[in-house]
């Protein structure tokens, strides 16, 4: 697993990440363990946006699905994006970030989603919970 940190006001919990992770592996079933994460900003995240998906503005997260054997893809997360979630959705910010990592992980996985109540965002929250009642 890779994690790259392009922001200077974030600090990362590593550990953290890798056990939530490796969580995320094993509720979903996933065979495949290896991905990269890269924490960045708006400028950044806003570039790939543009670039991939054609569209001209920043987003809280981007999933990249690879194509091979041994590597599920790539996230790119918005950390500023991340907290601007958390102040709209009154939750603690860690919380939010673990909800978008989840997010992403389950892109990467293949699920999609319309709307907020569909399937994949139930998982989400439930994957959540779980993970968030066993960390604390």
């Amino acid at each position: 697993m890779i994690i790259i940190n392009r922001t200077r006001k974030y600090k990362v919990n590593k550990s953290k990440i890798k056990r939530l992770i490796k969580f995320l592996v094993e509720k979903t079933g996933s065979k495949v363990k290896n991905l990269s994460i890269v924490f960045s900003g708006e400028k950044f995240i806003r570039n790939y946006n543009k670039k991939y998906r054609n569209k001209d503005e920043s987003t809280d997260i981007l999933s990249f699905e690879a194509f091979g054997d041994n590597y599920l893809g790539d996230l790119i997360i918005s950390i500023p994006n991340v907290y601007k979630n958390s102040i709209r959705e009154k939750v603690p910010f860690n919380e939010e970030l673990v909800r978008v990592i989840i997010h992403g992980f389950l892109h990467l996985l293949g699920y999609e989603h319309k709307e907020k109540d569909s399937p994949m965002i139930e998982l989400q929250e439930k994957l959540l919970k779980e993970f968030i009642e066993g960390d604390g």
